[in-house]
C-alpha cells in the first residue's frame, strides 16, 4: 500500500480558491491513474491524500519502481488555465 500526501496543497486552496484546487485534484487523479499498473487501485482518501493498492508486488524493489514512477508523474508542473503548479 503507498500513501500520498501532496506538499503545500492549502496553499492553492487558500491563494487561488477551492476551485482551482479541486482542479489540480482532478490533474492529480488523472496522472495518478496514467500511471499506476491496470491490477492495482488508486483512492482518494479526503482532501490531498491519496492511497493505491499494489496488487500481486513481486518484491520490494517492484513497488519501489511504482512509487518512483508516480512520483515522477506527479513532480511534472500542472498547468491549470495558464498557471504553473509544481
Amino acid at each position: 500500500m503507498l500513501f500520498l500526501d501532496l506538499d503545500n496543497f492549502k496553499l492553492v486552496n487558500d491563494s487561488l480558491g477551492h476551485q482551482e484546487g479541486d482542479q489540480l485534484l482532478v490533474e492529480i487523479s488523472r496522472r495518478l491513474l496514467a500511471t499506476v499498473r491496470v491490477k492495482d487501485t488508486a483512492a482518494g482518501l479526503g482532501g490531498d491524500e491519496f492511497a493505491v493498492l499494489l496488487e500481486e508486488v513481486g518484491s520490494a524493489e517492484e513497488a519501489q519502481q511504482v512509487a518512483e514512477r508516480i512520483a515522477a508523474s506527479l513532480r511534472a508542473p500542472a498547468d491549470l488555465h495558464g498557471k504553473k503548479f509544481s
